[in-house]
């Protein structure tokens, strides 16, 4: 549990943090599952539709879905359903980091090693994933930490442009970051920022999923507002 912007939020909630006021609202309750459940990866779309992925097994909206699922919940009606099935990775896995590009595809990290259309990637590698041929292909190199490093959550502003959260601390393009930290990295120059500081929270908080509010027709950052949503500190 964790404050922000004068609120405070469980590892199931989803928080909606404006940095221009530092005030924030709850986007999303974690009392719409049937239990305590921690929600470690998700993104919201362009119609306000919630992609989510959980830690452990839960149930929303009358459907039951695996850590290695992804669903989708339309807060308007409640409507869920599984858009993205576990089924398709060789093996039992927990996605932590996900992002859906608007042609389908897929960015998408989890909590271990891993393999999904005939690739096998690393918990701080990003796999490029296309359902319709059952490919996969490398987006993002765990190589590029200066260590051993988790993705555990991450938004694309362009394929280009990478917004992500880390595990744990950690060092990219000579820049060190804390967990709670949200890093922008540009793929093809190899530049890091930090774009939102881990001390906006009341304590030492592990970011675990994040999302930008897209515009109504582009998928793109609005304005500085951010969604970031906080789960328990995880141990390897």
């Amino acid at each position: 549990t964790e404050t922000i912007g004068g609120i405070t939020i469980r590892n199931g909630d989803i928080a909606k943090y404006d940095t221009m006021t530092d005030t924030a609202t709850l986007a999303f309750n974690e009392d719409l599952f049937t239990a305590n459940e921690a929600i470690d990866a998700f993104q919201i779309l362009t119609d306000g539709t919630f992609l989510i992925s959980t830690s452990g097994a839960a149930t929303l909206g009358g459907v039951s879905f695996t850590p290695d699922d992804i669903v989708s919940y339309n807060p308007r009606n409640g409507f869920v359903e599984i858009v993205f099935s576990g089924d398709d990775f060789s093996a039992n896995e927990n996605i932590d980091a996900f992002y859906r590009f608007h042609d389908g595809t897929w960015l998408i990290s989890t909590v271990g090693t891993a393999t999904l259309g005939g690739l096998t990637f690393r918990d701080g590698d990003l796999a490029h994933y296309d359902e319709t041929t059952d490919m996969a292909t490398l987006f993002f190199n765990e190589d590029l930490f200066a260590g051993n490093e988790d993705i555990d959550g991450v938004y694309a502003i362009t394929p280009d442009i990478l917004r992500f959260t880390t595990l744990s601390n950690a060092t990219l393009d000579g820049t060190l970051f804390e967990d709670g930290d949200v890093i922008e990295y540009t793929i093809s120059t190899g530049v890091a920022t930090t774009v939102l500081d881990e001390s906006l929270f009341g304590g030492a908080a592990d970011i675990n999923g994040i999302s930008a509010i897209p515009e109504p027709q582009f998928d793109l950052l609005a304005g500085v507002a951010l969604l970031a949503c906080l789960a328990w500190r995880r141990r390897r």
